[in-house]
Formats: structure tokens, sequence, C-alpha cells
């Protein structure tokens, strides 16, 4: 069958690229490899500009059906112990991304919209033709792939890509959490990682360890993040990819293909985020005319990218992991509160 577009990977990028596709009568063919719902390893933060997006996508009342929890405090903590607490604004709020990605997937699907589950296995650009692992095959006009950091169809276009990070988590069942509206992140003054103590209620929370590939192993993020929690991460939800390595455009002058989310390097490279990327880009390219138009909105955005990765940059040298750790302990509130803030809006 043909499609006017087929989308790899049904996530926050792939589920609202098509959702926004279909209310424009474009034919879209949607896979992913698993069925949903589905377990994803996420934060599962949504920040003020992030609420902003899904309402612009979704519609406001869409937005406040979620099942979601808000956040009032944010704490740093480094070796344990409490460096910073303070209030955030009102509209940042935390959600299961597994109920997430489930409710922006039925969006699409109310449309009308095909979903096939099934593993891709490989990408004919010469006959445009995407084949799965069951021996289903499907052909596009355009192929976008929102398959993650890890993504098979960015291989196509640049084959020696690496994301450069990783990240573990498990969300844990636990009765009368103390703090449950307070997200704790757990600085590492050694190498350039972090993890979060994310609650979804009253009953229920998340712990999430980032780092960076180049500087540790999966044993050792795993080491560091069991040093902040009695539940260990052996019982983990599962570990992920993290995209920290750049955007990266079009390699290959191929022009019926395009990256969106994770898959385009789209993760905020300090802290990990990427839902508002994966939907500000799902966006962007449901409105350009092709390709070369959506890689020209894509700059915009990139600008910012880059700039943050400069700075991931000076994180990941220790001595200024820790001048950032001193300026963090030193007597400075007001500006150290202005930066965290700005850092919770995205």
């Amino acid at each position: 069958m043909n499609y006017d577009y087929i989308i790899v990977g049904a996530g926050p990028a792939g589920a609202s690229c098509a959702y926004l596709l279909k209310k424009k009568n474009k034919s879209v063919l949607l896979i992913d490899k698993e069925n949903f719902p589905r377990k994803k390893v996420c934060g599962g933060v949504i920040l003020l500009k992030t609420t902003r997006i899904i309402k612009n996508i979704y519609g406001k009342e869409f937005f406040n059906s979620l099942d979601k929890h808000e956040i009032k405090t944010f704490s740093i903590k480094v070796k344990d112990k409490l460096v910073r607490k303070l209030n955030v604004p009102t509209g940042i709020y935390t959600i299961d991304r597994e109920y997430f990605d489930n409710e922006i997937l039925k969006k699409y699907i109310e449309l009308g919209g095909d979903f096939a589950v099934g593993k891709l296995t490989e990408v004919d650009m010469q006959s445009k033709e995407v084949l799965l692992e069951d021996g289903r095959s499907f052909n596009y006009k355009n192929l976008i792939g929102a398959d993650g950091a890890n993504s098979k169809v960015r291989k196509y276009l640049e084959p020696d890509y690496d994301a450069k990070g990783i990240c573990v988590a498990r969300v844990i069942d636990e009765e009368n959490i103390i703090d449950h509206d307070n997200i704790t992140m757990h600085i590492n003054s050694k190498d350039f990682g972090y993890t979060f103590k994310i609650p979804f209620g009253a009953k229920k929370f998340n712990t999430v360890s980032c780092y960076k590939m180049d500087k540790t192993n999966f044993a050792y993020v795993m080491k560091e993040h069991n040093k902040h929690f009695e539940h260990k991460i052996e019982d983990m939800t599962g570990s992920a990819t993290l995209a920290l390595s750049g955007v990266v455009f079009n390699a290959s002058d191929e022009d019926s293909i395009a990256l969106i989310g994770d898959a385009a390097g789209l993760t905020d490279p300090i802290s990990g985020k990427g839902i508002y990327y994966a939907m500000k880009s799902a966006k962007l390219l449901s409105k350009s005319k092709n390709v070369a138009e959506y890689e020209m909105k894509l700059k915009r955005i990139v600008v910012e990218s880059d700039k943050k990765m400069k700075i991931q940059r000076l994180l990941s040298n220790k001595l200024y992991m820790k001048m950032v750790i001193f300026f963090l302990r030193c007597n400075m509130k007001y500006i150290n509160r202005r930066l965290i803030i700005r850092y919770l809006l995205g």
C-alpha cells in the first residue's frame, strides 16, 4: 500500500506528526515496534512550554483531561546534601509516559489513522519502500524517522551516528511518599551526570539517571543511581539512549526522508528533556511543504540546542562541574533561583 507519509516511531514526535498530517487529509501510516500502552524510560516532566504546545496541537480540553501531577518545589542535592530547594511557577507537571503516549496515539487513531505494530528491518530508498520483520512492506512518498535516539531511519542518513548518552529509570509504587509535589535532582560531582526523583502523585515516583556515554558506562550509571535510592536499579523499568551528539540534517541529500524528535538529535543537551522538542519538530514538519523547508525551519531551534551543547561540554569538565556546585552552595539565592527557574521553564 502507498502512503503520503510513513512515520516510524509512535512516541510524542511520531504520534503528533501523524495526527497533524492526518488532520490535513494526508494518507499516513504510523509504525511502532511495540503495542501500546508500553513502558517508556523518561522523567515525564511537562514544563510550561511543553504545556503550551500540547494545548496548541490537541486543545486545552485534552490537556486538562490528562491524569497529571502538579509540581510545587524543586530541590538540588550534591552528595545527597540539600543545597537548594525553591518554589516553582504554577503549571509544571509530571505524567506517566506509558499513559501519556497512549493517550496521544489514541487521538491519531480516532481520526482514522493507520497504525501498524512491527519492527523496521529495511528501508529501500530507491523504491521508497519500508520492510518490517514480519514480511509486510509499505511504500511511501515521504518517510519520517521518529524512532528515538537509536533511530534506524537515521542510520540510513548517517551510518556512523552515535547518540552518546544513556538513561536508566525505575517507576516505583510506594505508600505515602514524602514531598510528593517536589522534584529532587542529585548531581554527581565527579562526572557529567545526574539522577532525578520525580513523583507521579502520592503513591508513585520515577527515578531517572542520565549520563554521557563517553564519560561512563552502563554499570557505572546503575551504581550511581543506586547510591540515592533504597529501590535498586535491578528492578528498573528500562534503559534508553539519549541523543547528546547534536542535530543531524539530511546528510544523504535524500529529499523524501526527514527526522523529528530524538531521532533528529532534538534533546536538551543539558537536561535530556525531549517532549517539547519532539512535538515542536512534529508541528514544524506538518506545516512544511517538503523536507528542505522543514529543515530550514528546524535551524531556528538548533541555534538554541547548540548553545546548550556548549554548556553541556563545559559541565562535562570536572573543574567546571566543581565550580557549578560551588556556585549553587554559595549564598546567591536570587541569582540561583532565576537560573533554576529558567531551567524549569525549558
